[in-house]
C-alpha cells in the first residue's frame, strides 16, 4: 500500500474516530492508552507480517519439490545401472 493511499483512507476515517474520541471522553477513557495498546499491536502485526514473508512461494516449493523427485530417480536409475 503506497503513502497516499493510506493518507486517503485515514482521511475517510478521521470523522469517525473523532466521533469515537468524544464518546471515550464522556465515558472517561484515556485516548493516549488506546494509543500505546494499538502500538504494541501494531508492532506484533508487524513481526507477523515479517514472518509470513519468509515463507517460501508456492514456486519454491514446487521447485523443491521436483528437485528432490529428479534426485531420487537419479539415484534410482545410477542402483539400476550398477546392478546390471
Amino acid at each position: 500500500m503506497s503513502d497516499d493511499t493510506a493518507l486517503q483512507i485515514l482521511r475517510r476515517i478521521e470523522p469517525a474516530l473523532s466521533n469515537i474520541q468524544a464518546g471515550l471522553r464522556q465515558q472517561g477513557v484515556d485516548i493516549n492508552d488506546l494509543k500505546v495498546t494499538l502500538a504494541g499491536v501494531g508492532g506484533r502485526l508487524a513481526g507477523v507480517e515479517g514472518q509470513f514473508r519468509q515463507l517460501p512461494t508456492l514456486w519454491q516449493i514446487i521447485g523443491a519439490v521436483l528437485g528432490i523427485n529428479a534426485g531420487i530417480m537419479a539415484l534410482g536409475f545410477g542402483l539400476a545401472r550398477l546392478i546390471h
